[in-house]
C-alpha cells in the first residue's frame, strides 16, 4: 500500500468512526456541516457560529460526549480552546482524537472541516492516476 492509499485508508476510518459513534458533532459553520453531510455522516451536527454565545450553544447539548471538530487555522484553534473550556465546565466529553488525526493526514493540503470532501478527492485521485 502506498502512502495516498494509506492516507485515504485513515481518512475513511475517521468518517467511519465518526459515523459509528453517534456523538453529534461540533462544527464551526454551515460549510463545515454540508462537508460532513457530503462524506455520509448522520451524526447530529452542532454549528457554533450560530446564534447565541459560544456558552449558550453548549449548553444546549444534551449529550455526555462530543466530537469536536473546529478548523485547525488560526481562528479554528481559539475557538478550539474557548469550546475545550466551556465543555470542561459543562461536564462534557470532548473527543478531539478525530481531529487530531484528520489534521495528521490533512496537512500541509487543507487547515479547514469544509474542505473535507476536496482533500478526500485529490487523495482518490491521486491514486487512480498512478
Amino acid at each position: 500500500m502506498d502512502e495516498m492509499e494509506e492516507i485515504l485508508k485513515e481518512f475513511d476510518d475517521i468518517v467511519n468512526e465518526i459515523k459509528e459513534s453517534g456523538y453529534p458533532v461540533l462544527v464551526e459553520g454551515i460549510n463545515d456541516m454540508r462537508a460532513l453531510e457530503r462524506l455520509g455522516v448522520k451524526n447530529k451536527i452542532i454549528l457554533l457560529k450560530s446564534r447565541g454565545t459560544l456558552q449558550e450553544i453548549i449548553e444546549r447539548i444534551h449529550s455526555h460526549d462530543v466530537i469536536l471538530l473546529t478548523d485547525w487555522d488560526r481562528s479554528g484553534r481559539i475557538l478550539f480552546g474557548k469550546c475545550m473550556r466551556i465543555l470542561r465546565n459543562e461536564q462534557i466529553n470532548a473527543i478531539t482524537e478525530l481531529r487530531k488525526r484528520i489534521m495528521k493526514i490533512s496537512l500541509p493540503y487543507i487547515y479547514q472541516i469544509e474542505e473535507l470532501v476536496a482533500f478526500r478527492d485529490m487523495v482518490a485521485g491521486r491514486i487512480h492516476s498512478s
